[in-house]
């Protein structure tokens, strides 16, 4: 073999090699920022969660605030002096 073909069988093996190495490397960048987002939308999503069913037990609340206020009124009716 002389030099010359030695020189282009080392650049194509090297760049064979750089293109699997930047291969990887950019899987592994972008699998990284996909859990993160991942993450953030799960964490959004139970946040969410969270406020809807606190918004409904306080409407609940409400609610049961009402009902024993006209609950009472009627008991009080009922008496007679």
């Amino acid at each position: 073999m002389t030099a010359n073909s030695q020189a282009m069988s080392f650049l194509i093996l090297g760049s064979v090699i750089g293109f699997i190495f930047y291969t990887y490397l950019s899987h592994v960048i972008m699998m990284r920022k996909l859990n993160r987002e991942l993450k953030a939308a799960q964490l959004r999503e139970l946040v969410h969660r969270s406020a809807m069913i606190m918004a409904g037990s306080a409407q609940q609340n409400q609610l049961n605030l009402a009902e024993r206020r006209r609950s009472l009124i009627n008991m009080f009716k009922g008496f007679k002096l």
